[in-house]
């Protein structure tokens, strides 16, 4: 088992094996509240959600914005630009592999968040970041996200999924979007920015 002092961190898009991130991030997920929202069944959660996760890391891999442990215990993905939400647009595929009903409920979350999106769009986003349950609390997560960090050298927006997870990306700068969420009835998403900083 690895740890903070020994994890490799890589950005190696030659070596990258896009089969192994993406069960990765599925396993890294399965538990999350969003996520699991939309497929709340195991068997359906594990036949779509590998689709979603492939759809989510397209443009991060053609943009050379995937880092990954030498293992695949541990990646992350990021995006610039609009085409994260317009060319890489996914709730089609989600539509037609849920119940029309869970499918509404989830789409009555975006609208608190449009506004969000577009003022942050030309950013760089943090689409997806995971940790395979094994490795978890082994700081593997702290280790990928100094990396990304560090070569991000610009200001980054993320998403996180759970209300859990605020006082983990505040450690790395990111403060808190307020979004009001009332009447809403799906799992909310917590806005996050954290401003570029330049070096002292």
């Amino acid at each position: 088992m690895g740890n903070l002092m020994n994890i490799k961190i890589s950005n190696n898009f030659i070596e990258l094996d896009q089969g192994k991130l993406i069960k990765l991030l599925v396993e890294a997920f399965f538990n999350d509240p969003v996520e699991r929202a939309i497929y709340p069944d195991n068997a359906e959660y594990l036949k779509f959600f590998p689709q979603v996760v492939k759809h989510y890391i397209k443009g991060c891999v053609e943009q050379k914005n995937v880092f990954y442990s030498e293992d695949y215990s541990v990646g992350l993905c990021a995006f610039k630009g609009k085409e994260s939400v317009e060319e890489y647009d996914i709730y089609d595929f989600i539509r037609s592999t849920i119940p029309a009903s869970r499918y509404e409920r989830l789409i009555s979350t975006q609208k608190y968040l449009d506004n969000i999106r577009d003022k942050y769009s030309n950013d760089l986003s943090l689409m997806m970041v995971g940790v395979k349950p094994y490795f978890r609390n082994l700081h593997f997560g702290v280790a990928i996200l100094n990396k990304f960090i560090a070569q991000s050298k610009q200001r980054i927006y993320l998403e996180a999924t759970s209300e859990k997870l605020i006082p983990f990306y505040k450690k790395f700068g990111f403060e808190l979007i307020d979004v009001d969420y009332t009447g809403c009835d799906f799992p909310p998403t917590y806005p996050m920015i954290r401003q570029h900083q330049l070096p002292i």
